[in-house]
Order: structure tokens, then C-alpha cells, then sequence
């Protein structure tokens, strides 16, 4: 809280009992404290247009300080999510202060986008009317991005679905919410066993450990990479236009190889394969797994480059 007096409800409505926490009478923060938070916050006037926000908040849309106050909180949003915005807002304002949660997908001007969630609550007068809104953010994304596991013995499609599932199954929820394609993108090395043979096995880790990272580099921030083993990853595309817009996430991916990686001054020459399974979040995640692992196998076999059918209703387009 930045002031006022309110009390922390649930996000059902229900006041909170005894067990939950109680704010009663915060003094005001201090704007160098805001300030120096890592904590993204951000106050609204009634109307939900931004007054202040700490650097942390503009950091997470993507955007100057100046860009946003001013700026109501559904123009930070992607167009498809400002009714549930605007909802949260008015429930905030209905309900004198009660807790809101959203979650939405922010665009920066710089063309990158993230999943987030947002917390509001009402700062109250005496009387209990709401006289501003304060916004907490949450980076979803970041948290979904930097989850790396590692399973060395996830080569069959079905172990690979077992590993993949949570992140697919968020992943076709919001598919199916959005009506924006999902992809499942899975990548091996070609030959790696004889790049460890013509490396060692230290040099080769090292210098798969750098494509990985590499790679990363060249998601967008709503991709999410899952290490399977020590020579492939699997890639989880959202948020897609179509299948070409999954070709290109997966084209600037293969990219990576395109120079040898240097392993303390000495050059591991990789090539990868992939394969492409994009959805329209219909489909079985079974078959997606099992699709991209085969197309895989076929890249694989001819060298490298990559393979990529289109599932679900993406199929009859």
C-alpha cells in the first residue's frame, strides 16, 4: 500500500478472515523507497489512468515514465485483454478497494511482448471511497523463460510430453483464449556424438551449453526453452500469427550456427535440426510432441534445416 486505510479481502469478494493480513492506517511510502524497489508499482487515479510508477513498472512494459503517466491502464494491454482491464479496475472501484487480479500480455514500443499479472487494490478516504488504485506487477513471463530442466534420457515422444506438459497445457490454454497459434519446436544437434568425438566431451558440453544460451538469445520473451539433454532443447512458441510466423521463430534459432562457437579459443562447428509442430490448441499435447520429435528425425536424417506440419484446425487452412 501506498496509504490510506483498506482492508485485504480475497479475490472472491469475501472478507478476509482471521488467518489473512490486515492493513489498517499505512503511512505513505516514501517516493526514494518506491523509487529503489525491485517491485513493480504503479498508482491509477479513479478513472484507472497512471499517475506515478517506480522504474521497476516501466521496466516491465517496456516503456519510458513519461509514456505511461497519463496513459490509461488498458492501453498498456494487449486489445484482446482490455475488457478483463477495464473489469478489474471497475471492480476495484465497486467493491471500495477490495484486491483485483489479472493477468495480460503487455507490448513494448520496441515490439517485444510479455505475459503479466496485476494485483490492484484502492487506496480509501475516511468516508471509503476510493480515491487512487495501486497496481503490483508481476513478470510471468521472466518466471516461465529462465525454467530450465534438464532430462537426458527425454528422447521418446512420450517422455518428452511428461516433461513438456505443464508448459504446453498453459501454452494451449492461452492458444485457444487468444485464437493465437502454438508451436512446439524441438532441436537436436545433428551428429553430436561425433562432435564430442572430434572435441572431447568437456570442449563439446561447453560448446552446447553456448549454443543454448545462444539460442536464448534469440527468443522472444514469451518463447520458453526447456534443456531436454545435452545436445537439444524443446522451444514453445506463443502467441503466433500463423505457421510462418513459427518458421521464423524456429529460422532465427537455426541461425545460431551460422559461426562456429569458440570454446576457449577453439572453434566447435554445430549444426542444428528441427522439428515444427504449430497448433492451434486443439490437439492432444501427445500428438504434438510425437509430430515434432518424427519431423525432427527427418530433418536430422537429411542433414539439418528443419520440418513443420500445422495440427488442429491450422491443418484445413
Amino acid at each position: 500500500m501506498l496509504g490510506g486505510i483498506a482492508q485485504r479481502s480475497d479475490l472472491n469478494g469475501d472478507p478476509a478472515g482471521s488467518d489473512q493480513e490486515h492493513v489498517i492506517s499505512a503511512p505513505a511510502v516514501p517516493r526514494i523507497l518506491l523509487d529503489a524497489a525491485d517491485v513493480p508499482v504503479a498508482t491509477l487515479d479513479p478513472d484507472g489512468v497512471v499517475t506515478t510508477l517506480n522504474p521497476a513498472f516501466s521496466r516491465l512494459c517496456g516503456r519510458a515514465p513519461a509514456e505511461l503517466v497519463g496513459a490509461h491502464l488498458t492501453s498498456l494491454a494487449d486489445r484482446i485483454d482490455h475488457p478483463v482491464v477495464l473489469d478489474a479496475v471497475i471492480g476495484v472501484l465497486g467493491r471500495h478497494g477490495e484486491l483485483e487480479q489479472v493477468e495480460l500480455q503487455l507490448d513494448s514500443v520496441t515490439g517485444t511482448s510479455r505475459r503479466v499479472r496485476l494485483v490492484l487494490t484502492g487506496e480509501l478516504d475516511p468516508a471509503g471511497r476510493v480515491t487512487s488504485i495501486v497496481v503490483v506487477g508481476r513478470d510471468l513471463t521472466a518466471d516461465r523463460r529462465h525454467s530450465v530442466i534438464d532430462h537426458p534420457q527425454a528422447e521418446s515422444g512420450a517422455s518428452l510430453a511428461a516433461t513438456l506438459e505443464p508448459v504446453l497445457d498453459a501454452a494451449g490454454r492461452d492458444a485457444r483464449l487468444r485464437g493465437r497459434p502454438v508451436a512446439l519446436i524441438e532441436l537436436d544437434v545433428v551428429d553430436a556424438d561425433l562432435v564430442v568425438e572430434q572435441n572431447g566431451p568437456a570442449r563439446a558440453r561447453a560448446a552446447m551449453n553456448l549454443l543454448v544460451d545462444r539460442m536464448r538469445q534469440q527468443l522472444r520473451s514469451h518463447d520458453t526453452v526447456v534443456r531436454m539433454s545435452s545436445s537439444s532443447v524443446a522451444v514453445v512458441a506463443t502467441d503466433l500469427g500463423d505457421v510462418q510466423d513459427a518458421a521464423g521463430v524456429c529460422y532465427r534459432l537455426l541461425s545460431t550456427t551460422m559461426e562456429p562457437v569458440l570454446v576457449q579459443g577453439h572453434a566447435v562447428a554445430l549444426t542444428l535440426a528441427a522439428g515444427i509442430a504449430v497448433d492451434d490448441g486443439t490437439s492432444p499435447l501427445e500428438l504434438l510432441t510425437t509430430t515434432a520429435a518424427e519431423l525432427l528425425a527427418d530433418a536430422s536424417a537429411d542433414g539439418g534445416g528443419f520440418r513443420v506440419v500445422a495440427l488442429g484446425q491450422l491443418a484445413q487452412a
